[in-house]
């Protein structure tokens, strides 16, 4: 009997899709970036529907750089999903026709007969709609997993974009990093760097699609950090890069918390 390693990477390779639904788990999980270099390197199409606001790690970004992504981050839901069969059939239906027989010649005439026209191989359309029904299970098993109850964006709600914001970091340069920063106006707050009050600026106030530049300094200090960030469409995280003045420098996401 076959393991179930083997299995899975033999499913992979007779796919002629692989929908990969990336969320903060799939970005650390080491079993689905062997999965999707099975897939790379099968030339299986893989299509990556994004469902939190987060950047892939370099191991993805190395296989899937240079692919369209979709995204599944801001209800309704249903239309993501409409995109998602749409891109999979699509796919599917290049499926080329399979050609007929090659006639075999004979020193005997033959009856003339009526050409049946070639017939579609229906087995990928009908595999096609099995695995947009299974993938569209697991979407909104992931969604309702990974998406607050609140349906409504983060710029709508009250007090937005005052109070805390979440700070993450990747891929960045060996050091210790805040964690957090408050909004106290639409354009200004505080930070708390190790023992020390630190304040920021930024370039506008955050609101969907805008780019925003957060400038981080501390009292009493030279220390700077320049944060160029992009506002996602709900306003709920601001994604880019940062470089400070002691020469650190990586890619940073900002979620905001809430006013507390």
């Amino acid at each position: 009997m076959k393991t179930t390693a083997a299995s899975i990477v033999n499913g992979i390779r007779s796919s002629k899709v692989l929908l990969l639904v990336f969320s903060t788990n799939a970005n650390k999980s080491k079993q689905i970036k062997r999965e999707v270099e099975i897939a790379a390197d099968g030339g299986v199409t893989i299509v990556p529907l994004r469902i939190e606001n987060i950047l892939p790690t370099e191991a993805f970004t190395y296989f899937l750089g240079n692919i369209h992504w979709l995204d599944a981050l801001t209800p309704p839901l249903e239309k993501h999903l409409q995109e998602v069969a749409a891109k999979v059939k699509s796919i599917l239906n290049t499926e080329s026709v399979s050609p007929p027989e090659a006639s075999q010649p004979s020193l005997q005439a033959k009856a003339p007969t009526i050409q049946q026209p070639p017939r579609r191989n229906l087995l990928p359309v009908i595999g096609g709609i099995v695995v947009v029904l299974i993938a569209t299970s697991v979407l909104l098993f992931f969604w309702r997993s990974s998406v607050s109850p609140v349906s409504e964006p983060c710029f709508k709600r009250p007090g937005y974009p005052l109070g805390h914001w979440e700070v993450g970091t990747q891929n960045a340069s060996a050091a210790t990093y805040s964690t957090f920063i408050t909004f106290t106006t639409s354009t200004s707050g505080t930070w708390l760097p190790s023992s020390k009050k630190g304040s920021f600026e930024a370039s506008v106030a955050p609101a969907p699609g805008k780019a925003v530049v957060i400038t981080l300094r501390v009292e009493g200090a030279t220390f700077e950090s320049e944060n160029q960030l992009v506002v996602s469409a709900d306003g709920c995280s601001m994604i880019g890069t940062f470089v400070d003045s002691e020469g650190h420098r990586g890619e940073a996401i900002y979620r905001w918390q809430g006013v507390r």
